[in-house]
């Protein structure tokens, strides 16, 4: 599962120059349509002057429908950037609009391993007792799991000797779920390993199988 982290007193101007994103583009959908924002220079830390091009053209600047906030959404190796912004003025002969950060950034982190599908139909055990369910994907750290059951523990020990490891089973901590249905729900696992050369097992398989 991806980690999402609040980013207080975010430094617009630094995290462009850093990432080499001042003079390239990105792209934001306002109302179903498409724009690249174009950065044309720094005002301060936390403002900057844009401009908006339709993505299938980018030869001159055009005007945007009047809306609330925006998102930008900046990809680096790290993750990706969710960035609040507040459009603070126009310049008519220009069509350049100032910006200005509104609100904390919220940063995506990258996954750090591969995830793949795999549909494999398993039990899992709970206090000695067997369940049944499906791990619909699964990476060297850890897994989804569909159940048909509302699961209230914590940990579980789940059945994976359908795929080709020396493990039949590994211990698992639940770190987040989802209600699908009335009687099917999803589940977050994170795998807790004794021997590190488990997961290495594991991660050799999913890079063979990916």
């Amino acid at each position: 599962m991806s980690m999402i982290k609040k980013i207080k007193n975010f430094d617009l101007k630094s995290f462009f120059i850093k990432n080499k994103s001042a003079k390239k583009t990105t792209e934001i959908k306002i109302k179903n349509i498409v724009y690249l924002v174009k950065i044309n220079k720094f005002i301060s830390n936390t403002s900057l002057e844009v401009s908006f091009f339709l993505k299938n053209t980018n030869k001159e600047a055009v005007t945007i429908p009047k809306i609330g906030n925006l998102i930008f959404i900046f990809r680096s190796d790290s993750g990706s950037y969710h960035i609040p912004i507040a459009i603070k003025g126009k310049k008519e002969s220009e069509l350049a609009y100032s910006i200005e950060l509104d609100g904390e950034v919220l940063h995506v982190e990258k996954r750090k391993y591969d995830r793949i599908k795999v549909n494999i139909q398993t039990k899992y055990l709970i206090n000695s007792i067997k369940y049944n369910g499906i791990i619909e994907n699964i990476s060297p750290t850890g897994a989804k799991l569909i159940a048909e059951n509302r699961i209230e523990d914590t940990e579980l020990l789940l059945d994976v000797s359908s795929i080709p490891i020396s493990l039949s089973n590994i211990s698992c901590k639940i770190i987040w779920s989802k209600k699908l249905t009335n009687q099917k729900y999803s589940y977050g696992l994170n795998f807790q390993f004794d021997n590190p050369n488990n997961q290495q097992e594991i991660r050799s398989w999913v890079e063979y199988t990916s």
